[in-house]
């Protein structure tokens, strides 16, 4: 799947797989919040995303949400260029050598977050992802 075309909850996904994150199931994230194994993303019954690590389980949405998806900005050190002046689409760049040998990497986005999200999985995949296209719900693997 192309990074360029992800939104919502499946960017979130992908977002938290280039954190470190593994996808798992409600359970799993019960084990996560124990200590019991490493962070987890999953879905909960109303298809929205949580992440689980240790004594923490919380709402993920990083395309949206300025609390999780800035520090993931700053810490990346992601560059965001507005496209227009009406600002209707934006530009996020990576040149910092996230991936060795690669050229920088370029992303675009309908809002700032979403193009910064999708730069920054595609710092760590790629273009293109391969592998489970959503989290886990109850009952998957």
């Amino acid at each position: 799947m192309r990074v360029s075309d992800m939104t919502g909850a499946l960017l979130d996904f992908w977002v938290a797989r280039a954190d470190g994150y593994q996808r798992g199931t409600v359970g799993e994230g019960v084990d996560a919040f124990n200590g019991g194994r490493g962070p987890i993303v999953f879905a909960i019954s109303n298809g929205m995303l949580r992440v689980a690590k240790k004594e923490i389980v919380s709402d993920w949405a990083p395309s949206v949400d300025w609390t999780q998806g800035g520090p993931i900005i700053e810490r990346a050190r992601i560059q965001i260029v507005p496209q227009n002046v009406n600002h209707l689409r934006w530009s996020a760049y990576m040149d910092e050598g996230l991936r060795p040998g690669k050229f920088p990497v370029e992303q675009y986005g309908e809002t700032l977050l979403i193009a910064a999200m999708r730069a920054y999985v595609a710092s760590k995949f790629g273009d293109e992802v391969e592998g489970p296209t959503q989290p886990a719900s109850e009952g998957q693997r």
